[in-house]
């Protein structure tokens, strides 16, 4: 069976093979199906998985039209919807506690840590900082789907981040600002890093699908579009935790509490000044990489449109 994967997710009712199941199949795709119905994405996939596992279902490039007349469209959508939403089983939204300083956030010298920001998390390797289920275990037919359903679900997230109100700084509210700043940081960074494992994913899938030039362009050209104003955002987000750090040495009674917030504060200062974050979780050494054409903005810019262009590429 022939597939026009990635360029129409439609099959053409008019030449493909009609899809053929045994009864054996039918009933691992009814159970898939009401795993669906019952928006257990989780256990859908884990049905579909063993299905594949017992050689009731062919994974291969032309799985997602087969599945698409086996299954209707429907159910094929929730299926791909399922794999784009399957959160990483060993993190929590990407974090895990920083191994460099134990979830500490600083050194046995009370230095902050550079490789957690200081925040005492550092991104899941397993995910690569994304909190999504690795791309690499999503079936081939589909994964410049899910990946379109990722950036474009990165883009709406991008869209209420950047739209927020800031947090005020003042010597009132230093602990509500803090974490504010630390969680949307944390938040804007798991974004850039959905954004890089989608594009290196991208850029990787063209070299074995040749006809995928298109979606993996559309792809490629969010995560260009969508990067800039998030890392502006995250190094917005490093001077308030700055300006935080502060505060916080000027209002200190104890000597040795002073002087842990004058590091939080000199060490932001330092890596908004440099830029460089190489060695810490900001690092996203694929994302901007010489040959985008993609650098950190000096201010944020609209996205509201991106998610929309790239919904429409990951449906087509």
């Amino acid at each position: 069976m022939t597939t026009d994967y990635p360029n129409d997710a439609t099959p053409d009712r008019k030449t493909a093979k009609p899809a053929v199941a045994d009864a054996q199949t039918q009933r691992a795709l009814a159970r898939v199906r009401t795993a669906l119905e019952r928006r257990n994405g989780a256990e859908a996939i884990r049905f579909f998985k063993d299905a594949v596992a017992h050689g009731l279902i062919r994974e291969d490039e032309a799985l997602l039209v087969w599945l698409r007349q086996a299954m209707g469209d429907d159910a094929a959508e929730k299926l791909l919807a399922a794999y784009a939403r399957l959160p990483c089983f060993y993190c929590h939204s990407g974090v895990i506690p920083c191994e460099e300083c134990n979830g500490r956030g600083h050194d046995a010298d009370n230095r902050p840590c550079a490789e957690c920001l200081a925040l005492g998390v550092d991104r899941c390797g397993f995910c690569g900082g994304s909190g999504w289920f690795t791309i690499n275990h999503v079936p081939g037919a589909f994964r410049l789907r899910v990946m379109a359903r990722r950036v474009a679900a990165a883009a709406k997230e991008a869209e209420t981040l950047l739209a927020a109100a800031k947090v005020a700084v003042s010597p009132a509210n230093l602990r509500e600002a803090r974490k504010a700043a630390a969680k949307t940081l944390l938040q804007g960074n798991r974004l850039l890093c959905v954004l890089e494992n989608m594009r290196l994913a991208a850029t990787q899938a063209e070299l074995y699908q040749p006809d995928s030039g298109e979606i993996v362009a559309k792809i490629v050209a969010a995560c260009a579009k969508l990067s800039p104003p998030l890392s502006a955002r995250v190094h917005e987000l490093l001077t308030m935790l700055a300006e935080v750090a502060a505060l916080e040495a000027a209002a200190a009674k104890r000597s040795s509490s002073r002087r842990m917030a004058e590091a939080r504060c000199e060490f932001y200062r330092h890596v908004v000044s440099s830029r460089n974050s190489a060695t810490t979780l900001l690092a996203h050494p694929f994302l901007y990489r010489e040959d985008s054409g993609t650098a950190p903005p000096a201010k944020p810019a609209d996205t509201a449109s991106e998610s929309d262009t790239v919904s429409e590429a990951g449906d087509r």
